[in-house]
């Protein structure tokens, strides 16, 4: 993954509290990895760098393909199945550690040809008690249209930071 940022922003407080987030993001990413209930659920990233004006972050290379690539290829419904069911542990693996992921896509899993499936996108990773205690500056993450929650969405498009925005948000944390 990378953020590429032009050089006249770098000094923006905009920019600053992006990068603290895509840096903190990457400490619960990390986290995730090195946890023994959490390590099969997720990408391993092993560090983040900068360099011409971008960040970049490295990951081990796995044989996998996105999930979005197995879909394509029309899998047997008991097959796909099983793979809907293993995404489904490993939300559940990272929400049992107090973690969500907000950006969930066909595009940010990966599935192995084992059967066995990895969550990414790092700066989609947020600390669920950042959301219930209404930390807007820890919440500012990606997103996709079509698979992202409304609610998320007008959040982010329109920088409200309402109370029932986030009673919202929270019904997905449960």
């Amino acid at each position: 993954g990378r953020l590429q940022i032009p050089e006249q922003v770098k000094d923006s407080t905009e920019y600053k509290v992006k990068l603290q987030r895509f840096l903190d993001s990457y400490v619960i990413f990390t986290k995730l990895y090195n946890n023994p209930e959490t390590n099969n659920y997720v990408v391993k990233s092993r560090e983040m760098v900068e360099g011409n004006n971008t960040w970049y972050l490295i990951m081990d290379y796995d044989e996998a393909k996105s999930l979005e690539s197995y879909i394509e290829k029309e899998p047997p419904l008991y097959r796909f199945m099983c793979t809907l069911k293993k995404i489904a542990e490993a939300i559940m693996h990272v929400h049992q550690q107090g973690y969500l992921h907000m950006d969930i896509t066909p595009g940010n899993i990966l599935r192995f040809s084992g059967g066995g499936v990895r969550l990414m996108d790092v700066d989609s990773f947020i600390n669920k008690e950042d959301i219930l205690q209404g930390e807007p500056r820890k919440v500012i993450l990606s997103y996709s249209r079509g698979y992202t929650d409304p609610e998320v969405v007008a959040y982010f498009e329109n920088n409200l930071f309402s109370k029932n925005t986030f009673w919202k948000m929270g019904e997905k944390v449960d």
